[in-house]
Order: structure tokens, then sequence, then C-alpha cells
């Protein structure tokens, strides 16, 4: 068990350093999910919830931990996976887009129902 915790926050550390604007708001490109199939399954259901939550606002890591009730390592595991796949951007670079991906997230939402 002492192992697998090293591992884990060996990899947390890893995946903290690879996401050097970590202090910079994210934002989603999309409202559908695209989920892998290399990436973990287990982590799907968390990846819907962040992908929500960045739909409707961009926020920072530190408020995905706070809204999600896992443990930070997850939150990394599915927002490097969502970078990756280019399903969430940070927000910085959704304004270099000249906002075009903004009226296609708010009209998908509308759809769905969700204000």
């Amino acid at each position: 068990m002492l192992i697998t915790a090293l591992q884990f926050r060996d990899e947390l550390e890893a995946l903290k350093k690879g996401m050097h604007q970590g202090s910079e708001k994210l934002s989603a490109r999309t409202t559908e999910l695209r989920w892998r199939g290399g990436a973990h399954d287990q982590l799907r259901e968390l990846a819907e919830q962040i992908l929500e939550l960045l739909a409707r606002a961009p926020k920072t890591m530190g408020d995905l931990y706070r809204q999600c009730s896992v443990c930070e390592l997850k939150i990394y595991q599915v927002v490097t996976e969502l970078l990756d796949s280019d399903q969430v951007s940070f927000a910085n670079a959704v304004d270099q887009l000249n906002g075009e991906a903004a009226p296609t997230i708010k009209r998908d939402l509308e759809a769905k129902g969700v204000s």
C-alpha cells in the first residue's frame, strides 16, 4: 500500500509540473464528452462532471477540487486527458479564438436545458 501511495504522489507531482498554467482558468470547448478508450474508464463520470462545470463558467484547478468530491490526482488525470483531447483549454487560449467556442457551448447548453 505504501508503494502505491508513493506512485500516486509521484504521478500527481508529474501532472502538476506538466500543467504549468495550473493557476489559470480552464474553459470547456465542447459540452459533449469524447472519452478515449485508453483513458481510465472509472474517471469518465468525473470527466462529465468537470466538463459540465467548465461549460457553465471558467474555473481554476482549485475551483474544480473544491467542487468535485474526489482526490486531487483524479482531477489532474481527467483535466490532462481533456486538455490532450482538446475538449478544454486554458481560458486565455479560448480568448485567442476570438470567442468562437463560446457561442457553440451556449447553444449546446440551451439545447440541454441548462442555463
